[in-house]
């Protein structure tokens, strides 16, 4: 009895779903299937969403990314090209006590990228010393460097742009030298503002002052000028007509 049973059941199921089929009735086992296949396809447009979602944003980071990689490499290339045409100074021959200042006036401003060190032409007299001569310091200006220092107007520092420069942890430090005059300025005036785009004014607070030593790796910072016995370092010298004294 059990195994007729079993048997009629399946020919019980067609007969039921060939009755539905012929009257447009909905068997039970048709819901579950379209209910199974409803979810299936629920399951699946979510799946597809959800790795869309988590994808476009990685996709867009990504591609943020290689872009600003690119712009990199595109801005230290260009820059590398400018500092080219300009005359490299070799620090290995520099004092280390003066390229430890460097260091540490750089540190000072850790936003800038580029900077000016320039003679003041002063120096700190500790009267005559020798028989020749007794100038044996010199007083160097270092500050950030900015697009109008050597226009040579109100904001300027000087009307010459510098040719030379070192790097320092990276950063650009140019070196005015008054050999400059002799170069032509237009061209080094393209370069210079080409490496250096950002406007701005000198400050007094920005202005390191740094003291060198001649023939010794000394160096230090002179932060007030006015309690130094400072002077320039050339006076100008006029002629003077010796008359012999009557006797």
């Amino acid at each position: 009895m059990n195994e007729s049973c079993v048997q009629d059941a399946p020919d019980d199921a067609r007969r039921k779903r060939a009755f539905c089929d012929k009257t447009n009735h909905t068997t039970d086992l048709d819901l579950s299937e379209r209910k199974l296949i409803f979810v299936t396809s629920l399951n699946r447009d979510a799946y597809e969403t959800t790795q869309n979602c988590h994808f476009r944003p990685f996709h867009r980071s990504f591609s943020i990314l290689l872009w600003v990689a690119c712009k990199a490499d595109t801005q230290e290339t260009q820059q590398k090209s400018l500092l080219d045409s300009l005359e490299r100074m070799d620090t290995t021959h520099m004092k280390p006590a003066f390229l430890k200042l460097i260091h540490q006036a750089v540190g000072f401003f850790p936003k800038q990228k580029a900077f000016i060190l320039s003679c003041s032409y002063l120096y700190e007299d500790r009267g005559t010393l020798t028989n020749g001569v007794s100038i044996n310091n010199d007083v160097f200006y270092f500050h950030p460097a900015y697009r109008e220092a050597f226009e040579g107007g109100e904001w300027s520092i000087d009307n010459i742009y510098p040719n030379h420069y070192f790097l320092i942890d990276g950063k650009i430090v140019f070196v005015c030298l008054r050999m400059d005059a002799c170069n032509q300025q237009e061209y080094y005036k393209k370069v210079y503002q080409q490496l250096v785009p950002n406007t701005g004014v000198l400050e007094e607070k920005n202005v390191v002052r740094i003291m060198v030593e001649h023939k010794q790796d000394q160096t230090r910072f002179a932060f007030d000028l006015f309690k130094l016995n400072i002077k320039p370092l050339r006076e100008l010298i006029r002629p003077v007509k010796f008359v012999a004294p009557e006797p």
